[in-house]
Order: structure tokens, then sequence, then C-alpha cells
């Protein structure tokens, strides 16, 4: 027993020797490493500070740069689509302070790029559109008291004559890819007198950054560029209006392009257009004179990302002059017309052969190309057959032969015009109002697809009702009564049409039929003229 106690007795007293030992080498140690640490200073902590910032700036910059490639992968989709557009027409009416008698009209259209995709452009395109908008609507406003002044100094049979003063603009659009994107304008004033004046102005877009494009910033030789425009649109005015232009042709046009602050231009399928409104060059009879700069002539002075062929794009195309860069094809191809002996136009698709499209038409109004990413290329042709008969048609133009797809009658452009769908002015005879607008989607054979059943209906004057109206407002039938104002807004071209009274501030709609080879319309079998006081002529 006794040996044993004395036994573990050695074995603790081992242990502890073990443990101290073991202590005393951990405390050595311990105090070597920051006798050490201490000794190299600060060094040694710049050096672990240093390691660890090197490896966050790594991540970070790898990080970075995932980010990177994905916005860029994300632009280039992006930037791969065609902007999607959409125009709306807005009207507003001055009248008498005395009366509701019509003293200005405005017409103006508003832009707006559609979907989430293409943000700059969006707010540049909406900030410019709502500019010109209320442009428009202060200059009318600043002419109201002196519209007020003359009327209220006629006689009332005077005012009865009156016609109101207008303004208007609208937009059609030339081009339209993933570079850009560029838009006509037309504005017309009347403001008493003979006649109004008009003209056509530019505005193009960068569509990456929304940035309103100078001439100069479409440009590689700006010197080289100004003076081949000059000798050519000189040439080429002088050889079609030599009769009729203004002396000092040459002066005014040098004039013109020596201060491009104001000169009015825009991109086309075949090139960049040079505008030169009423009195500029010639007499108001004269009209607008445009000049095509072919992109295939002037390509060495433009930047090539302007010029070069797009997977897709929409973009007016005016005629006899070639558009082969902009289809990427190495055949000229163009929409050539030709005046035929008894002056009616003859419209022709010239590729490597040339194909009569349209014939006898009164003439030419304006044509598109449409190039798809799948490889499609669509050609739409409006023309005038006789006195605004307009009609507008399909072709496919893909592999350099064309083909007749279909056409809408009574038809043309109103402005927006996508990949997949057009904006189209469409003629109407209801009830006074002779324009109606409707979309139409464009399908993947190129056919026109009515987007809705109701045309919408631009009416530039009431009709004044004198015989008890029925109509159907909030689903419910009722009556207006004589005296009252409507203004037709809407119809299916069918058998209803919208209406609206601002009087009283109800809307809605009355019921019609028409019979064949008439152009009365009836309302329970009672003709439209012994419903209105006056029914204005609807062409």
């Amino acid at each position: 027993m006794k040996k044993r106690k004395k036994i573990l007795s050695v074995i603790l007293a081992d242990m502890i020797i073990v443990s101290t030992v073991l202590t005393g080498c951990s405390n050595y140690m311990e105090n070597t490493v920051k006798e050490a640490t201490v000794d190299n200073g600060t060094e040694i902590e710049r050096e672990v500070e240093e390691d660890n910032r090197d490896i966050k700036e790594e991540k970070a910059d790898e990080e970075s740069e995932a980010q990177e490639k994905t916005e860029e992968k994300k632009n280039e989709v992006i930037l791969s689509q065609v902007p999607k557009m959409k125009f709306t027409s807005v009207m507003e009416e001055i009248t008498d302070k005395n009366s509701d008698a019509t003293l200005i009209t405005v017409e103006c259209e508003k832009v707006e790029i559609l979907g989430e995709d293409h943000q700059e452009l969006s707010k540049a395109v909406s900030e410019w559109s709502k500019n010109e908008y209320e442009q428009i609507i202060d200059e009318a406003y600043d002419m109201k008291d002196f519209v007020q002044e003359e009327y209220d100094g006629l006689t009332d049979e005077q005012k009865k004559d009156f016609y109101p003063y207008s303004s208007v603009s609208r937009f059609y659009l030339t081009r339209n890819d993933c570079g850009l994107l560029s838009i006509k304008e037309y504005g017309y004033s009347y403001m008493g007198g003979a006649h109004g004046n008009y003209g056509y102005f530019g505005t193009t877009f960068d569509t990456s950054t929304g940035d309103i494009l100078k001439i100069e910033d479409i440009l590689t030789d700006e010197r080289g560029f100004f003076d081949k425009a000059t000798e050519y649109c000189i040439e080429k005015i002088s050889a079609e209006y030599a009769d009729d232009v203004f002396s000092g042709l040459e002066d005014s046009i040098r004039d013109k392009f020596s201060n491009t602050e104001y000169l009015p231009w825009y991109l086309n399928a075949a090139g960049i257009n040079i505008v030169f409104n009423p009195y500029e060059i010639g007499p108001y009879a004269m009209g607008v004179v445009e000049v095509t700069l072919p992109y295939n002539e002037f390509g060495d002075y433009i930047d090539s990302k302007y010029t070069s062929n797009t997977n897709e794009l929409v973009a007016s195309i005016p005629k006899n002059e070639d558009i082969a860069d902009i289809l990427g094809i190495e055949t000229p191809a163009m929409v050539e017309v030709v005046v035929n002996e008894y002056e009616l136009c003859d419209v022709y698709y010239t590729n490597e052969e040339k194909t009569k499209i349209i014939e006898n038409c009164s003439y030419y109004s304006d044509a598109y190309v449409i190039k798809r990413k799948d490889g499609n290329v669509f050609l739409m042709v409006t023309v005038d057959h006789m006195s605004d008969d307009y009609a507008t048609y399909m072709y496919n133009i893909t592999d350099g032969t064309i083909k007749e797809i279909g056409y809408l009658n009574d038809a043309s452009v109103a402005g927006a015009l996508n990949i997949s769908n057009v904006q189209m002015n469409v003629a109407l005879d209801v009830f006074g109002s002779y324009g109606g607008r409707m979309d139409y989607e464009i399908n993947d054979a190129g056919e026109f697809v009515q987007s809705d059943e109701l045309f919408q209906i631009r009416a530039y004057s009431d009709l004044v009702v004198v015989k008890d109206l029925p109509v159907f407002v909030d689903g419910k039938e009722t009556i207006i009564e004589p005296g009252k104002k409507i203004k037709v807004i809407a119809t299916n071209n069918i058998d209803k049409v919208y209406f609206e009274c601002k009087e009283d501030g109800i809307s809605g709609y009355f019921e019609y039929t028409k019979e064949e080879d008439s152009w009365e319309h009836f309302i329970n079998g009672v003709t439209e003229y012994d419903y209105f006081e006056f029914l204005p002529y609807a062409g």
C-alpha cells in the first residue's frame, strides 16, 4: 500500500514538472514572438494590411468586371432591339370668351418610346416631345388676345364665316434601328390671310444615349461633306426646278450649309435628307424641296455606324433612290416612280429586275422598308389613286424578288411604324368625319391585322342636334335634346358611333344603319340629315 502511494506520488510529481516545463516553453515562445513583432515595428503590420488590401481589391475588381460584363450583355440585348414607338394625337380649341365659337385650333402629337428598354432614349424623347407640345400650345395662347380682338370687330354675319386660326404639328418616322431614331416633323400654321404656311424639320436621336444629334455628330469629314453636299444640291435642284427657283440659288444653298445650326435634315433608308422649305429657294407654290444625299456617294464623310447594314430596322424610302447599302445587298435596289403618257404614275420595285407593282395612281405617297432579325424584309408602299384615295400595299422582298402579301384600302401611314405594327390614317365617312386612326399589327407573314374594334376619330367640328337623338350612356338608353352639341370621337365603322357632349359632361354611343349604294346613314330609319343641323362634307 505504501509502495503504491509512493509510485503515485512520483507520477504526480513528474506530471507537475512536465506541465511546468511546457508552460515555460509556451511563455518563452509567446514572448519571443512579441519581441520579434516589437523589434520589426510596423513593417509586418503594413505587409499584412497590404496583403489584405490586395485581396480585397482583386475581389472588387473581379466583381466589378463581372458586373460590367453583365451590363454589357444587357446593353447588347437592348441595343439589338429596335425601339418601339407610339404617336398620340392631341387636339385643343381656344374659344370666344362670350360664346363657344372656335377662335384657334391646335393639333399636335406626343411621341413616346414603349417598354422598359432604352431608358435614356425614352427620357430624352419624352422631354423633347413635351417641349414641342408646350411650345405649340404657348404660341397659340399668345395669339388669343389678338384673335379675340379681331373676332369682336366682326359683324354677326361675318362671324358666321369666320375661319379659325390654326396650328398643326405632326411627326413621321423616317428611320429607326439599333443605333439611331430619326423623325420628320410637319409644322403648319394659319394666322389669317390667303393661306397658311408650313415646313418640315428633322430630329435625330442616338438610341443608346438619348442625345439629339447634330449633323456634325454623324460626320467624319465635315468640310469635305459640306463642300460636296453644297454642289450636289445645287446640281439636283437646278436640273429639276430651274424655271421655278429664285435668282441667286447657288448663294442661297451655300448660305444654308455655312450655318448648320438651323439646317433641317433627317435620315432615311437612302441617305441624309436636306429640306428646303417654302420661300427658301423659291415661291410658296413651288412647295417643299428635299434632296437625298445617298449613303453610297457620301459614305466616305459619314461615320460608318450610321450607314452600314443593320440586322433590324424600319426606314422610309424616297422614290428613285438606291437603298442597297441599308439592305446589305450588292445589287442596286429602289422604288422607282415613272410618269406615263397619261400623266399618271407607275410604281416599280427595281433590283435584279424591274417589276411593276402599282400602276395608274395619281402620285406616289411614301414607302418603307421593314427588316427583321428572322431575315424577312418587307416593303410597304402607299399611293394615292385619285384625290386622297389612298391605298397601302405590303410586299416581301427577302430574296431579291418581290411578292405581294396584301393591302389596306383607304389607308396611309399616320406616324409611328414599328417592326411589328403601324399606326394608320383610315378614310371614313361617318357623320361628317372622314379621318380615323387605327393600329394594325404586322404579323410574321407581313399581313395587316386590325388591332382594335374602334377607329379613333379626330373631328374638327361639333354636330348640332336638331331632333331628339337616341343614344346610350353608361349602358342605358336616353335622349340628346335639340340644341345640344356632340363631337364624334370613334366608330366601329359598322353600326356604332361614339361621341362626347362636353356641355353635359357625358359620353356614349348611338347606333346607325347604312344602305348599300347609299352615302346616307340612318338612325331608327330616319336619315342623318334630319338629326343634325349641318353635316360637314366627309371627303
